[in-house]
C-alpha cells in the first residue's frame, strides 16, 4: 500500500514537471515571438548549403555530448538510448538557466541507469568541468597557431572583451575563494569517484578530447552561420565569437542563455570591425539553429524518452 501511495506520488510529481516544461516553453515562444519572426526571416535569406551545413555541425555537437557520457560511463551508457536523452535534455536546457536543464535529464538518465546520487553528480560534473578545460585549451591552441584572431580585433572591441573576460574569470575566482574548504573536498570526493568508475584511465584523455570536438563543432556552426550570409568571418573569428557568447551566458544566466548568448556573438563580431547588421544576422541565424531549432527537436524526444521511462529511476 505504502509503496503504491510513492509510486501515485512520483507520478504526479513528474506530470508537474512536465507541464512546468510545457507551460515554460509557452511562455518563451509567446514572449520571443518577435526573435522568432526575425529568426525566420534570416533563415529565408540564408545560403541553401551553408545553412543545412551550419545544422549538421549543431548535431554533431549533441553526438559528441552523447560520446563524453559513454565514455565518463565506463561505457555502461547504450549509444543510441544515450543520444535520444541528450536530443531531449536540449528541450529543458534552453528552458532553464546556466545549462541546468541538461545537467538534470543527464543526472536523471544516470540515476535510472542504476548510477548512485553522487555516482551520478560525479559524471555530470566531469562532463561540466572537461567542457570548460578542452575550450580554454582551444582557445590557447588559436592564439598560437591564429595570433591574427587576437591582433585583427578592433581596439574598442579588444578592451570589452577582455573586460567581459576579466569580470568572468573575477566572478569564478572569487566563487572558488569563498567555498574553497567546501569545493576542495568536493574535488576530492569527486576525482576518487571518478577513479572508481573508470577502470581506464585513457577514457578521460578520450573524453577531454571528444569534448574540444564538441565545442568546435559549435564554432564551426557559428563559422556556417556566418558564410550563409556570405559574410567575411574566418573560423578563429568565428570562435572568438563563442567564446564572447560563452562569457555572455556565464555572466548573465537568463533560460537558455536568451539575449545573452547573441549579445555575446554580437559583440564578438563587431569586435571585429564587422558591421553592425551583420553581426546581429548573424547571431540571429546561429541561435535559430542552437536554440529554437533544438527547442523543437527536444520537445519531441522528450517527450518520447519520458513515455519510454529513460530518466525514471529503478533505485
Amino acid at each position: 500500500m505504502a509503496t503504491k501511495q510513492k509510486n501515485t506520488h512520483i507520478t504526479y510529481w513528474r506530470w508537474g514537471v512536465y507541464f512546468l516544461l510545457i507551460g515554460l516553453m509557452a511562455a518563451t515562444v509567446i514572449q520571443q515571438r518577435q526573435a522568432i519572426m526575425d529568426a525566420l526571416h534570416v533563415a529565408k535569406t540564408a545560403d541553401n548549403i551553408w545553412f543545412p551545413v551550419s545544422v549538421g555541425f549543431f548535431t554533431l555537437s549533441v553526438v559528441c555530448s552523447t560520446i563524453i557520457y559513454r565514455l565518463l560511463s565506463g561505457g555502461r551508457l547504450g549509444f543510441g538510448r544515450t543520444l535520444q536523452v541528450q536530443t531531449a535534455g536540449l528541450f529543458a536546457n534552453k528552458l532553464l538557466p546556466a545549462g541546468s536543464g541538461a545537467l538534470g535529464v543527464s543526472f536523471l538518465y544516470l540515476r535510472a541507469n542504476k548510477y548512485s546520487r553522487q555516482a551520478a553528480g560525479v559524471i555530470v560534473a566531469s562532463n561540466n568541468l572537461l567542457g570548460m578545460i578542452g575550450h580554454l585549451l582551444l582557445f590557447g591552441l588559436l592564439v598560437v597557431l591564429a595570433p591574427d584572431a587576437i591582433t585583427k580585433l578592433v581596439g574598442d572591441g579588444r578592451r570589452v572583451l577582455i573586460l567581459v573576460g576579466i569580470i568572468v574569470a573575477g566572478l569564478s575566482v572569487l566563487a572558488v575563494l569563498l567555498t574553497w574548504t567546501k569545493t576542495r573536498q568536493k574535488i576530492l570526493n569527486n576525482l576518487t569517484e571518478l577513479r572508481r568508475l573508470l577502470k581506464r584511465s585513457d577514457l578521460l584523455l578520450l573524453a577531454l578530447l571528444t569534448s574540444m570536438g564538441l565545442t568546435a563543432c559549435y564554432a564551426m556552426s557559428l563559422f556556417a552561420a556566418a558564410q550563409a550570409l556570405d559574410t567575411g568571418v574566418t573560423i578563429s573569428m568565428a570562435f572568438v565569437a563563442l567564446t564572447a557568447s560563452v562569457f555572455a551566458t556565464a555572466a548573465i544566466p537568463t533560460p537558455g542563455g536568451i539575449g545573452a548568448a547573441e549579445a555575446g556573438v554580437y559583440i564578438g563580431l563587431k569586435a571585429y570591425g564587422i558591421d553592425s547588421d551583420t553581426a546581429l544576422a548573424v547571431a540571429i541565424l546561429y541561435r535559430f539553429v542552437t536554440f529554437w531549432l533544438p527547442l523543437l527537436v527536444g520537445a519531441i524526444m522528450f517527450w518520447h524518452v519520458s513515455r519510454r521511462h529513460y530518466l525514471q529511476s529503478k533505485l
